[in-house]
């Protein structure tokens, strides 16, 4: 057996278990429950024209073109400027 063979073989047997059901719900409810604690955030992206918005349901971060977001959501993204956005 070649040297590459051998070492990909020990790899995959020290590897970990693949995950299970449980496993995975349970990382699903911590996800949740993070994204439940941090709540809407409305920020401005890196991009100085386009506004970040966490969403509190699934825990993902959306970017929005600040010129088709409705004025509180700029007024909210202008109280917590980012480094190099407006201010």
């Amino acid at each position: 057996m070649s040297g590459y063979l051998e070492m990909a073989m020990k790899v995959s047997r020290t590897g970990e278990a693949p995950a299970s059901s449980k496993d995975l719900d349970d990382r699903r409810r911590r996800r949740l429950e993070k994204a439940a604690r941090i709540g809407l955030v409305i920020r401005w992206s890196e991009n100085p024209r386009w506004i970040k918005l966490h969403d509190p349901t699934i825990g993902d971060w959306h970017e929005v073109r600040a010129e088709e977001c409705l004025p509180g959501v700029v007024d909210s993204a202008n109280k917590y400027p980012k480094k190099g956005g407006p201010a």
